[in-house]
């Protein structure tokens, strides 16, 4: 089910893991690619959930073919975390472990497409 490209015409859209509210699978990378249709907005993403296990973590990059890390969220990390591109595109990459999580292993964002 990955990767998932997720092209923004409208202003603001929800997201959410597949399968929500059920828990992504463990061992697993996920890759979901979020661009603008216009080349002067930035994306801005906010965690509305973000439920991770220890040894899971999530990374957002500026561009989907760069490799420049804007921001890391683990497990510990509080609900309501954002994050903003520089450029028309973002990259988020989830990587599973194998690790048990009571809380689950899941997430919802809300990007929004904005004047740079």
């Amino acid at each position: 089910h990955c990767p998932l490209y997720k092209i923004s015409e409208e202003y603001e859209s929800d997201f959410s893991s597949l399968g929500f509210p059920d828990n992504l699978p463990r061992n697993g990378k996920c890759e979901i690619y979020f661009r603008s249709k216009e080349r002067d907005k930035v994306i801005h993403l906010r965690f509305s959930e973000l439920f991770l296990s220890p040894s899971d973590s999530v990374e957002v990059f500026d561009d989907q073919f760069d490799n420049g890390v804007i921001a890391s969220y683990s497990w510990e990390e509080k609900p309501y975390v954002s994050v903003t591109s520089k450029g028309h595109s973002a990259r988020v990459v989830f990587n599973l472990k194998n690790a048990e999580t009571k809380f689950g292993r899941r997430f919802r964002l809300v990007y929004k497409s904005l004047t740079a």
